[in-house]
């Protein structure tokens, strides 16, 4: 249609409208015309010939149009969806990559853990899930190995440390032990070389990971057939791994071959931490390996040695229970944080949208059917989506760096995550759900309205409107309350743990991890090895102790939350188990003058004398306060007796006060200290005294034991509120993450309220400027504004805070020190959301009382 000629049929249509609404309607023609939308108008209502893939791509280019005249709103409106949208696919690409991306085996659904299961540990809180998922024995695991039939082939592999030297100075590094065959049974291929051999023969070859390959080799082709020093032993290399298998398997170095040996029989009761896989025959359930393994076990279990079971879980599901919840929970928060920014985008429509009802009308007066008209607007609302999930897009790029820079230790693979085509097709079915889900409610608001009614000037229209715009900013008040009662949980979490007394005084004490090279020892008999080994802890010892500023020195086997774990049974005087087994108790071998050191307080009896830690000196214990209770419930526990390794009974000398070195959020119930030196303990790290800052004394501490021997390893000299601020860094990372996601939701809420009341004060503007002709007081004025906000705030607040009742369970198991209902962090988060409410009605109460009454005559 030529221009002429659609400018007559529209001067025709308007001589068709009542006479009041001919002159109104003319004026919105001339001024669409002066914004150079006339053929668009003209084009978008008569045109019908179209298909529609013009007129979709005509709807595009009006709404781009008719959004860049916005620019403020369509700012806001782009921010809005693409934080909401980047928060959601970085989150979904971390949950993605860690919980629903294969592991890298060869059909690995047919993979599952098996474990041994030990009831007698259930006397014995701290070891929590131990008793359900404990490790085998190597002679236990070759038993299983010989006789099951449900598995096409089952690995086993066990890890620890080694100190590789040769190639500059000696460091510690992780290490596996892998039974023959392992990686076979993964199906895993090699990246380079070969794998480690499926029978026994040469143990002296090693497998590289892909990691180690790259650091310690460079990344070089020449690693295969290079030879590394171990301990002392040369190994060459056959091989190495491909990326992946450190998250999916145990995060090493390097991996050594660990065929049977006939030492393992006699080691039949030492579980020093090995792990089983099996791949299952086709046919065979979880529950029938179950069955078979728990018989295996059972069968071949010497009566002495307790009477344990088996469990046998899904892999991957497995591997990922310790992440799974934590990593769902924010993935939820930043859904709910997106859904924020929905709501946001929604409220900024809806008031843009009582400044568009004059347009609406003049294109429903020339034709345009309410379906049309609303499906302009939802273009509009796809278009703002798209081109905010865009932005979000690149803003998940550089926030999944961040995530991974922050991410504790623990959390498998996120390193890897990426923005991947899955995670552009979330990206891209967020877009569009948004822009239908934000758009629906201002489309249908609009469309609805008949011309006649959209141009009058009616004030119970344009207040109708103004509701649903403070409705909707309601509903995104209270899922900001939501994300800042979980924020608030997390974070007053992360605040106790902090807080926690870990029973020792870590203020002033470095913890010094050390690797030594013990092959050195290993020619020696066992009495001269005990002896050879106390002269050689003594002479690092002294060059420690040497150091300016260090106040003390002792040694422990398992230095609390740096050594490993260890235990044993343990026979008191007369116990006898409520589950008819043994008593399981965590074993730390210490030098005489670690309580002092560490500041263990003594609740019984007395610590450690010199004369205790020495060769030969009569046996002597000290044990936890929760075993004495626990042993001897209402009796003193001095003079009693304890027996552990078939050794002769040792008296019981002082009992300590519980101390938390395996976990910051529960002490260590059953534990016993044995004096290091009548043991011979081969393992121990050095706990440092000093008056001086901590910090300030690794460069000496380093020298110290590098005199006494170069050949040892130094894994780590970290001052104690640094050992223990690793203990909460999962914790750290939630509260970070929910914190942030609700710092931007109330954001968010702050601009639907700022718009919600700036668009009530310019509405009310001749109301106003009466009441200040009248005598109104500014105070008055800017209190009535004000007050309206905190209405809005108060109604989604409580909302918030039932919605955030009702998903408490989803938080509780993550939280230390606080309830999902704790009244203290609800009445903050319902204060937090009335601030938001007053800060953002301040500039347009502000405005309100500069309202004059020439100001309202012009209003009107």
């Amino acid at each position: 249609m030529k221009r002429g000629a659609a400018e007559r049929a529209l001067r025709a249509a308007i001589a068709l409208l009542p006479w009041d609404l001919r002159e109104r309607v003319g004026a919105e023609i001339e001024l669409t015309a002066r914004l150079g939308e006339m053929d668009v108008v003209i084009e978008s209502q008569f045109d019908t010939r179209r298909s529609i893939v013009d007129q979709l791509l005509s709807d595009v280019r009006f709404a781009g149009r008719s959004l860049r005249r916005r620019p403020l709103m369509l700012g806001l409106a782009i921010a809005s969806v693409a934080l909401g949208i980047g928060a959601s696919v970085a989150m979904f690409s971390v949950v993605n990559t860690v919980l629903l991306r294969p592991l890298p085996f060869g059909q690995p659904n047919q993979l599952v853990a098996v474990y041994p299961t030990w009831p007698k540990l259930l006397d014995n809180p701290t070891f929590g899930e131990l008793a359900l998922r404990g490790t085998f024995s190597w002679a236990e695991f070759w038993d299983v190995q010989a006789r099951q039939t449900s598995f096409e082939a089952i690995g086993g592999y066990d890890y620890g440390s080694a100190v590789l030297s040769g190639t500059g100075e000696p460091r510690q590094i992780p290490l596996g032990l892998a039974s023959p065959g392992l990686f076979q049974m993964l199906r895993v291929n090699p990246a380079l070389g070969a794998l480690l051999p499926t029978r026994g023969g040469d143990e002296h070859i090693a497998l590289l990971t892909d990691g180690a390959w790259r650091r310690r080799f460079g990344a070089q082709a020449s690693a295969v057939g290079a030879t590394i020093d171990l301990g002392g032993t040369r190994y060459r290399v056959v091989g190495v791994l491909p990326p992946g298998i450190e998250d999916a398997l145990t995060n090493v170095d390097v991996w050594l071959p660990r065929p049977p040996s006939p030492r393992d029989a006699d080691q039949r009761g030492n579980h020093t931490g090995l792990r089983a896989i099996g791949r299952l025959k086709p046919g065979v359930t979880v529950e029938q390996a179950r069955v078979q393994v728990a018989q295996i076990l059972a069968a071949t279990t010497p009566p002495n040695h307790g009477d344990h079971g088996a469990s046998v879980y899904a892999l991957q599901p497995d591997r990922m229970r310790h992440v799974r919840t934590p990593l769902l929970l924010l993935l939820a928060a930043a859904g709910l944080l997106l859904l924020v920014g929905c709501t946001n985008v929604a409220a900024i429509l809806l008031g843009a949208g009582l400044e568009r009802r004059h347009e609406i009308a003049v294109r429903s007066a020339l034709g345009a059917s309410r379906a049309r008209v609303a499906r302009q607007l939802l273009t509009e609302s796809v278009v703002l989506a798209v081109v905010g999930s865009a932005c979000g897009v690149l803003l998940a790029m550089a926030t999944l760096r961040g995530l991974a820079w922050l991410a504790p230790v623990g959390v498998p693979r996120i390193a890897e995550a990426s923005i991947d085509m899955t995670a552009l097709l979330v990206a891209l079915a967020l877009a569009l759900v948004c822009g239908v889900l934000f758009g629906v409610i201002p489309a249908f608001n609009l469309s609805r309205r008949s011309p006649a009614a959209a141009l009058s000037s009616s004030r119970g229209l344009v207040a109708g409107m103004a509701r649903g715009q403070a409705i909707v900013v309601v509903g995104e008040l209270a899922l900001a309350t939501m994300l800042v009662v979980s924020g608030g949980l997390l974070t007053r979490t992360l605040l106790a743990l902090n807080g926690v007394d870990p029973g020792f005084r870590a203020d002033d004490v470095v913890a010094v991890q050390l690797s030594l090279p013990y092959q050195r020892f290993r020619t020696l008999t066992s009495d001269s090895a005990d002896r050879a080994l106390a002269a050689y802890f003594d002479g690092i010892v002294a060059n420690v102790r040497a150091v300016p500023g260090v106040t003390g020195v002792a040694i422990a086997s398992s230095a609390p939350f740096v050594g490993g774990r260890a235990n044993n049974d343990v026979n008191p005087d007369g116990y006898q188990s409520p589950s008819g087994g043994g008593l399981v108790a965590e074993r730390r071998f210490v030098s005489g003058n670690f309580f002092q050191t560490m500041g263990v307080r003594m609740v019984q009896g007395r610590a450690f004398r010199d004369d205790d830690d020495r060769e030969g000196a009569a046996p002597a214990v000290v044990i936890s306060e929760g075993l004495a209770e626990h042993v001897w419930p209402g009796q003193s526990a001095i003079g009693k007796h304890l027996s552990f390794w078939g050794r002769p009974p040792a008296t019981v000398v002082g009992v300590a006060a519980g101390i938390r070195d395996l976990s910051v959020d529960s002490p260590t119930q059953f534990a016993f200290y044995v004096p290091f030196r009548q043991f011979g303990a081969e393992v121990g790290d050095l706990l440092v005294r000093t008056n001086l800052a901590p910090a300030s004394l690794a460069a000496s501490l380093r020298a110290a034991v590098r005199a006494a021997d170069p050949a040892i390893a130094i894994s780590r000299v970290d001052p104690y509120r640094v050992v223990m601020a690793h203990q909460v860094a999962e914790q750290r990372f939630r509260a970070r993450l929910m914190a942030v996601f609700a710092a931007l939701a109330a954001v968010f809420a702050a601009l639907g309220v700022y718009g919600v009341t700036a668009r009530a004060v310019a509405r009310q503007t001749r109301e106003i400027g009466v009441r200040v002709a009248l005598g109104a007081e500014p105070r008055r004025v800017f209190t009535g504004v004000v007050g309206s906000a905190v209405r809005l705030s108060i109604m989604g607040a409580v909302l918030g805070i039932a919605g955030a009742i009702a998903a408490g369970r989803a938080v509780e198991r993550m939280l230390y020190g606080v309830t999902a209902t704790d009244p203290l962090t609800l009445g903050a988060a319902v204060v937090a959301m009335l601030a938001v409410g007053v800060l953002a009605a301040a500039q347009p109460g502000r405005r309100a009382t500069r309202i004059s009454p020439m100001e309202a005559l012009r209003a009107e």
